[in-house]
Parts: C-alpha cells; structure tokens; sequence
C-alpha cells in the first residue's frame, strides 16, 4: 500500500530513518517537520523543512498522511506524540521511527527467510542438550563481564536498568485480549 509521510524530527535519526524510508518503492517522504525554527525553511536531501503548523495543514488536506516521529530520545517522543494528539487531525496516524525500521526490516528478514533452504529443519534437541551443556560459560559471563561493577559491559547493563522502552505497562498496553507475550531474553531485563 502506497504512504506518504512526514518526518518529525530533522536531525540525524530522522535522516536515518528518511533514507530507510525512501528505499521502499511504496512509500513517500513529502517533508521534514522539526520545532526548531532555524531548520525551517532548510533542505535535507531533497526534502524541504516545514514548520510543524505546515506539516498539521498537509495533514488536514492529505488523511493518508503518516507522521513518523524521527527521533531516537524517548522522553522526546512522549513530548512529540502529545503534541501531535493536541495539534494534528484526529485521523493523522503518528508512529515511531523504531516502528517504521521493524516493519521495514520484517519485510526484508521475511524474503530472506522465504529463500533460506533448510529454514524448517532444526533439531531442537541437539541444541537443547547444547545449550544447557555450555550454560555456565553463559552465566560467568553475565556475572564477570555485565554485573560485575568492575565488568567491560557494566554500563551497558545500567543504561539497560534505566531504559523505558521495554516494560510491562507498555506491552500490557498493546496486547490484545487472551494474546500471550513470551520475553525470551532478547537483551538484559524487561522492566516491571
């Protein structure tokens, strides 16, 4: 399905995301909208900056528009989603840059994995017994190199402690009814 969209956000996350956006034939970028007044008016790639004012009057005339908020700081993106909720059309679909660069790179991981000649044949209890032979080498590591204050990998570990991306109320918020949710350690810690 064909989109178009405006990029809230004109610095480097937001260009990130406009070059992943225009690889894909379906999708076009309209504009760049930023709150800083001295991007307005400006070009980034072939993009012209608009003003957030602008980018809610190209909304009120185009209801397909998809304003993509192309900014990495979370507490920015509350602040982003907020104001757009207040100022943009009901109808305006807001999403994350994070959402776009999923669905982007599930299209791409399931084309890939279409081509993959022995994708269905994996023997579970091979790497069953594996895994569970080797889990002490797993777990020195967590402990020496990630708890450990002294470990190289400490700090990732804190930031991961701190992080708001990734917590309960916020998969309780998009789970659907009687839809299970499975955290198979897919990095440190889901926060409570």
């Amino acid at each position: 399905m064909y989109q178009n969209f405006i990029i809230w956000g004109a610095g480097y996350y937001g260009t990130r995301i406009e070059r992943l956006i225009s690889k894909e034939p379906e999708h076009k970028i309209l504009a760049f909208c930023d709150s800083n007044t001295e991007l307005v008016g400006k070009r980034i790639d072939q993009y012209d900056v608009v003003s957030i004012e602008k980018a809610v009057e190209m909304c009120r005339q185009d209801s397909r528009l998809v304003i993509v908020i192309g900014i990495f700081n979370y507490d920015v993106i509350k602040e982003v989603k907020q104001a757009a909720l207040k100022y943009f059309p009901q109808h305006t679909k807001v999403i994350t840059g994070h959402d776009i660069q999923d669905a982007i790179e599930n299209k791409f991981l399931q084309k890939y994995h279409e081509h993959m000649e022995f994708r269905w044949k994996v023997e579970l209890e091979k790497y069953f017994f594996f895994f569970f032979d080797n889990i002490m080498s797993e777990v020195e590591y967590w402990i020496k190199n990630v708890a450990d204050i002294q470990g190289k990998n400490h700090g990732y570990y804190v930031r991961c402690r701190e992080n708001e991306r990734f917590t309960h109320a916020m998969i309780a918020e998009v789970a659907k009814p009687n839809e299970v949710v499975l955290d198979i350690g897919c990095g440190l810690l889901t926060m409570p």
